[in-house]
């Protein structure tokens, strides 16, 4: 199944309103419950516990959005996170689930971006921080490769001006893995912040 959570509509004003699009019987969208608050540009994630995370945004007074939201496909309900669970009050993250069952929040927009990653355990739903980029930026794309390392692909830093910067991070999971953070790879070819597909 597919889900929109929250976002924009014409007029700029943030939504609660959360659509699933069931892959099974294709041709329709339908409406689920809404989220707790209005929302904009947040990030989610899929925890290994099929719960959906949605993490910060902006809410719908125009100001950023601490909070962490739960959503549970089975019962249909969200569930506002305690609020000694939050995440930095601002935008333009991406969200990533590891194979190590975290979920890696990265990059971010504070007036200017920065180069913070913090991990999100959705078993203990906590939020820690963790290593950071080599680079501030922000709506970095970010996906997890079939072995398990962690690629961050292009971003908006400072100006704002999109780059063109891969950084990739060792995957959490593997026996070689060495704590020793994002490291920055061969730059592709236009500077953009356009969307990543990974292949098989």
């Amino acid at each position: 199944r597919l889900f929109i959570m929250g976002g924009s509509d014409a007029s700029g004003e943030s939504l609660d309103s959360v659509e699933v699009y069931d892959l099974a019987r294709p041709g329709a969208w339908s409406l689920l419950a809404p989220m707790q608050h209005e929302c904009a540009y947040a990030c989610a994630a899929v925890g290994h516990n099929s719960m959906i995370y949605v993490f910060g945004g902006m809410l719908g007074s125009g100001q950023p959005d601490p909070s962490v939201e739960r959503f549970d496909p089975c019962s249909q309900t969200w569930t506002l996170l305690p609020p000694g669970v939050v995440v930095p009050p601002e935008f333009g993250r991406s969200a990533v689930a590891t194979r190590d069952g975290k979920i890696l929040l990265v990059g971010l927009w504070t007036g200017n971006p920065s180069n913070r990653v913090d991990r999100f355990d959705p078993t203990t739903e906590t939020l820690t921080a963790w290593y950071a980029l080599g680079e501030a930026k922000s709506t970095t794309q970010t996906v997890l490769l079939k072995d398990g390392r962690i690629m961050a692909i292009g971003g908006v830093t400072f100006g704002p001006s999109a780059v063109a910067t891969v950084e990739l991070h060792p995957a959490p999971c593997r026996a070689d893995y060495n704590n020793d953070g994002f490291k920055s790879i061969a730059d592709f070819g236009a500077f953009q912040t356009g969307y990543v597909l990974p292949c098989p």
